[in-house]
């Protein structure tokens, strides 16, 4: 019938473009009249009311994965995503980075979409969890002298307004010739404060990047709030990046 291969040929051409798909009641009613002038069809209102009456959707999905030699995300699609995520998780750190990555690596293994929101979801699970294992690998290079610093570092003192980590996150400036003394002052507390030269040598770019932006933006007592193992690598993470920064500007 004329519903049929209308509702087909919707399918079909959707398909092509997002990779997935819709349910047909999302579909704008635009696409579906463009699509249907396109091939010749009349009637567009009533074949869209008579093929929703159908039980052809499943028919015809299972058709179109044929035709286009595309596997169904249930045979092995989500198994697939997570080892991609995992994958990209380890180089990337921006969610919208690691869900392109895996819909790449997915329309070049022929699999279907999923929805966007199982995206979002496996993505933040994959990224929790390599991230875990960098705050894992950090820490255990800590030893009881470090984690003691770290400790006086996000402690403040019920009489003071500032904490030690406060001071580490502000700017000290450039070191101009009137104040080079201080300058060089606060370097050396940098100095004694930091751990990184070694522990960061694995650790990409991109992600030692992103701890040090997620430092920056906590207080001490959201610091505090953190479990041990990521409060330990963010402080860590900012005590590396203000110390190179700093011998940066003083070389300068």
């Amino acid at each position: 019938t004329d519903a049929s291969k209308l509702g087909l040929l919707v399918l079909l051409k959707l398909f092509q473009r997002l990779g997935y798909f819709p349910d047909f009641n999302d579909i704008p009613f635009q696409i579906i009249e463009y699509i249907s002038i396109a091939a010749g069809f009349q009637d567009i209102q009533i074949n869209i009311e008579e093929y929703l009456k159908m039980q052809s959707r499943w028919i015809h999905t299972s058709l179109i994965r044929t035709f286009l030699n595309i596997k169904a995300f249930s045979n092995g699609g989500k198994e697939f995503m997570i080892e991609v995520m995992l994958n990209a998780s380890h180089v990337k750190d921006i969610i919208a980075d690691i869900i392109n990555a895996s819909i790449e690596e997915m329309v070049l293994q022929r699999y279907e979409l999923p929805a966007f929101s199982a995206f979002l979801r496996i993505a933040y699970d994959a990224r929790a969890s390599v991230n875990k294992t960098f705050y894992r690998n950090i820490y255990s290079q800590l030893n009881e002298n470090n984690k003691e610093s770290l400790r006086i570092l996000l402690k403040r003192e019920e009489t003071e307004f500032t904490s030690p980590w406060d001071k580490l996150k502000q700017d000290p400036g450039r070191p101009t010739v009137q104040q080079i003394r201080k300058f060089i002052t606060h370097l050396l507390w940098l100095q004694s404060l930091n751990k990184g030269n070694i522990i960061f040598d694995n650790i990409p770019e991109s992600k030692f990047k992103r701890f040090v932006e997620e430092a920056k933006s906590l207080n001490v007592a959201q610091m505090n709030e953190i479990y041990e193992h990521k409060r330990y690598t963010l402080a860590v993470s900012l005590i590396h990046a203000q110390t190179i920064q700093a011998f940066d500007d003083l070389a300068e």
